[in-house]
């Protein structure tokens, strides 16, 4: 609601900003000028929102608002009692409107302030609109894509310093919250954007370079300020709005590497096509694989597409032959098929792909001192993009013996 320019009242002032409090069960409303600026309707000292005479306050800081204070009228209304001003520490502040017309200035009640005054003016924020119930999903290769929702308000920042041509968004993150924060990025807004209260809001993306694991949550504060002669940015922050968090939530690339877990042996007299499934104790002493000498590297194309091949190291140690419980002494060297088992979620079709048991190439081991390094190449058809995900584990099976 915006109040009239002109026939404005006190009592239609009053009752259109909501100015009404509760003593002894009955209602009121505030039709004193000087209560009407100055009075909290939250926060405040002694039912006032500013630092005022009535509460003892005669210093430099007579008419500042009282932090965490809310008077009845909107601050961020272009047309207010207040004003918003840069104060000897170089902080923005807001102040009852003096009347500067006298030698010692004075604050002052003028109901003409309230002409044209908004009781819904937005206040000044920034908002990441990317993050989903305060969360971004990001991928630690890759550049964090932030898009941010900044409202300006009505105010002219220009009036509080001419310099004053940009607003700023300061990123900070940290590890754990409640830990030491680390400026991350300084977010300037666009050319277009003006300062004037004219621009009530604007979009823009930003990317935050590679952070990989530095950080688990972000924040965003917003200010204003300017580029001075030397080069340097001049930065105010916006006072009286909270800025916002958000956690970051790192996603694992490609796929997830299993183990190698057990054999298939050769028994010429099974049932299952010449194949049992045979658990080997102690296969880590005789054949050592472990995870720390296996990856995924894409075999070819760009860093994000190409088929993905399987490195690994692996040798017997030991002799060629090993007691398997019903078996007996069994040859262990010779050619293993390597199979995979597991699920691939493929990122840019949305499916998922079953793999099981599927062979994807075959190895030859044996007793050499030197462990043998192999690569056997994904099929392009389960995963072939960075970003799909998933778990494949990985088995060998005797093929034949020599």
């Amino acid at each position: 609601m915006i109040l009239p320019d002109k026939h404005i009242s006190l009592l239609n002032t009053a009752l259109k900003i909501g100015a009404i409090y509760t003593s002894g069960g009955r209602s009121y409303v505030v039709c004193n000028l000087f209560r009407l600026v100055a009075a909290a309707k939250s926060g405040g000292e002694n039912g006032y929102a500013f630092r005022v005479a009535e509460n003892g306050y005669t210093d430099g800081t007579r008419g500042f608002m009282i932090d965490g204070a809310k008077p009845y009228w909107n601050i961020w209304s272009a047309n207010s009692p207040g004003r918003f001003f840069i104060d000897i520490d170089q902080k923005i502040k807001l102040r009852i409107k003096f009347n500067t017309s006298y030698a010692n200035p004075y604050y002052r009640a003028a109901l003409g302030d309230f002409a044209g005054h908004d009781t819904e003016a937005e206040a000044p924020s920034v908002n990441c609109t990317n993050a989903v119930d305060g969360s971004i999903d990001y991928y630690p290769s890759f550049p964090l894509r932030l898009v941010f929702l900044v409202a300006c308000s009505g105010i002219s920042w220009k009036s509080v310093r001419s310099d004053i041509n940009r607003f700023y968004i300061k990123v900070f993150g940290t590890f754990v919250l409640g830990g030491e924060e680390a400026e991350v990025a300084l977010i300037e807004s666009p050319d277009h954007v003006n300062t004037d209260g004219t621009t009530r809001s604007y979009n823009q993306m930003y990317e935050l370079g590679n952070i990989g694991s530095m950080y688990q949550y972000l924040r965003f504060e917003l200010y204003v300020g300017y580029t001075d002669t030397g080069g340097d940015k001049i930065l105010f922050k916006v006072p009286y709005i909270d800025s916002q968090r958000v956690k970051l939530n790192q996603i694992q690339e490609g796929i997830s590497l299993g183990q190698f877990l057990w054999f298939y042996i050769y028994n010429p007299y099974s049932s299952s096509s010449g194949f049992d499934n045979v658990i080997i104790p102690d296969y880590k002493t005789k054949i050592p694989i472990s995870n720390e000498e296996m990856e995924f590297n894409p075999n070819n194309g760009t860093p994000y597409d190409g088929r993905y091949v399987l490195k690994f190291s692996a040798k017997i140690v030991g002799d060629y032959y090993m007691d398997i419980p019903g078996y007996g002494s069994v040859d262990i060297h010779g050619y293993y098929d390597v199979l995979a088992q597991g699920t691939i979620y493929k990122k840019k079709s949305g499916e998922s792909i079953q793999i099981d048991y599927e062979t994807i190439g075959r190895i030859y081991l044996d007793t050499n001192s030197q462990y043998n390094n192999f690569q056997l190449p994904i099929p392009t058809e389960w995963s072939s993009y960075k970003l799909d995900s998933g778990r494949l584990n990985f088995f060998i099976r005797m093929k034949s013996q020599p």
